[in-house]
């Protein structure tokens, strides 16, 4: 590298660091980490509340619509939101591990936490996709509200 490229490598790191002082939104690596960790205890939590009622109201149109759960698919439809429900269940600790593990500067917590937010993500997929399919051949469909959730987790 020139010395011009050097100058101006140097004079760009210096407006990055001018405008991320202290990092981005004025918050250290360290308290974004804790923030993200609330908020997934949070969502999480939210999540768990929509989760026990969407389980109940299929439970209740699964009465109504099959008297008979051996003959379908629809004896399914339960085991699907008791194992999103283990899931959202099991995050807790695995979030409150991250959060430990930020004040303490461990990364192991950290990779934990990376591992599982991704397996809970696929996993939440493909169980909303079971759901869905199993609901079409039980003559009702899955409430809307679970794709939107589904979603916006992603982002």
């Amino acid at each position: 590298m020139s010395s011009s490229q050097q100058d101006r490598a140097a004079s760009i790191r210096g407006k990055v660091l001018a405008v991320f002082g202290r990092g981005f939104c004025d918050m250290t690596p360290k308290i974004g980490s804790v923030v993200a960790g609330t908020y997934m205890i949070l969502m999480t939590n939210m999540y768990l509340i929509f989760e026990v009622g969407h389980l109940n109201r299929s439970m209740s149109l699964l009465e109504r619509v099959e008297p008979d759960p051996t003959l379908t698919i629809g004896w399914v439809i339960p085991y699907c939101y008791y194992v999103a429900i283990a899931l959202a269940l099991i995050t807790f600790p695995i979030t409150i591990f991250f959060i430990y593990s930020v004040y303490h500067q461990d990364t192991t917590g950290i990779f934990i936490y990376l591992g599982w937010v991704g397996f809970y993500d696929i996993s939440n997929c493909v169980i909303i996709t079971l759901t869905s399919m199993a609901a079409k051949t039980a003559a009702f469909s899955i409430h809307s509200l679970e794709w939107v959730g589904l979603v916006t987790a992603f982002y």
